[in-house]
């Protein structure tokens, strides 16, 4: 399954406040990229960080007045159904480490309240079958009502309430599973046919040795649900977290089924670009990010107001001869290219700084930056 992703984000963030946001599909075993780009319009620098369980990212930005993002990615998908109904229990004192979190009460997810009725509920049941019947019980016993929860709804609540979107169906379906002795977190994704259109929470289980997916709403099959970030519940797989106040002004998802062919050799398409005078923030921690979750991830301005004339400068600084050089030595030369983007992409007002984009993520100068050991490269080059 090839699912095309287009995302827009276009919020007004009041005064100035940091931005988290987490939209961008994860690289995993059984989904991953074949093209993804992140762009984000802001003054500020970007940071990525690793997601929650190492499982996808998450990007730090600051938001002032108008804050823009754009995301499009292409994700394969190659994850077979499973029949959870056949699955063994777990043993609590077998569990990995990982899995125990998941068994514990949450903010959202109140989960030693509903011990009393999934004894009553569903006694008799356990592992893969309690599983399956408690998303069952909670697709059959809530309705679906946009507008109708909110940013404090519990699970408590939405299982009084009996009606939520599709955040409230996994905080219960979490909730309900962990008080059956079932590991479970909520997932934050993209799938097609979600109606209406938007970013999708599903949950996952912990059953035999590994976590599987279960969609209580019903509108998605799990070998089309592409993840984008795992947690104990919606604090940690919010799509946008803003330290602060903002209003949204439009925002859209787009989530097409491209065909159902999975190619063996599919390549993901890496590019780093910066526009105008806006450069990408990455600090060192960004090393430990999967490099196939870190496609394209830019920064690019907002368009120009020919009215503000102070807006943007921008001052050419010229083409950087070593790269002249070598792109006359090899044409084709694709990391030379790409430095030619980059070095006319910075001709900016600001100068470069140790987290704007380049190739080799050469430090500054008062980082310990050897400019000796530079020139002999730069030489060997020539």
């Amino acid at each position: 399954m090839r699912l095309s992703i287009d995302v827009m984000l276009d919020y007004f963030v009041d005064d100035s406040a940091e931005v988290l946001l987490q939209i961008e599909a994860a690289a995993m075993a059984d989904q991953w990229l074949e093209h993804q780009d992140l762009r984000i319009y802001c003054n500020d620098p970007l940071r990525a960080v690793p997601g929650e369980d190492g499982i996808g990212q998450r990007t730090w930005a600051r938001g002032t007045g108008s804050f823009q993002a754009e995301y499009r990615a292409t994700v394969v998908i190659d994850r077979a159904g499973v029949d959870l109904s056949t699955l063994p229990p777990t043993a609590m004192a077998e569990l990995p480490a990982e899995a125990i979190p998941y068994l514990l009460p949450s903010r959202y997810c109140e989960s030693d309240r509903f011990e009393g009725f999934v004894q009553s509920e569903f006694a008799g049941i356990e592992g893969g079958a309690l599983a399956s019947a408690i998303g069952t019980w909670v697709r059959e016993h809530l309705t679906y009502a946009s507008g109708s929860s909110s940013g404090v709804t519990t699970a408590m609540m939405t299982f009084a309430d009996r009606r939520g979107v599709c955040r409230d169906y996994a905080h219960l379906l979490v909730a309900l599973a962990r008080a059956g002795g079932i590991p479970a977190r909520c997932v934050s994704a993209y799938a097609p046919g979600v109606d209406p259109p938007d970013f999708h929470a599903v949950a996952e289980v912990w059953l035999a040795g590994s976590w599987h997916l279960i969609d209580a709403t019903g509108m998605a099959s799990c070998d089309e649900i592409a993840r984008v970030a795992v947690g104990r519940d919606a604090t940690d797989i919010a799509f946008m977290t803003v330290f602060g106040t903002a209003t949204m002004y439009a925002q859209t998802v787009k989530v097409t089924r491209l065909d159902d062919h999975i190619g063996t050799t599919a390549q993901t398409d890496r590019s780093v670009t910066a526009t105008a005078e806006r450069g990408l923030a990455m600090s060192d921690d960004s090393k430990t990010i999967d490099p196939k979750a870190l496609d394209s991830l830019s920064v690019a301005p907002p368009e120009p107001d020919e009215n503000d004339q102070i807006h943007h400068p921008r001052q050419n600084a010229g083409q950087d001869e070593s790269i002249k050089k070598r792109l006359e030595k090899n044409p084709e030369d694709e990391e030379a290219r790409l430095d030619a983007a980059l070095d006319e992409s910075m001709d900016a007002s600001d100068p470069p700084a140790s987290t704007q984009p380049v190739h080799n993520n050469a430090p500054a100068v008062s980082s310990g930056f050897d400019a000796d050991a530079e020139e002999k490269i730069q030489k060997n080059r020539d």
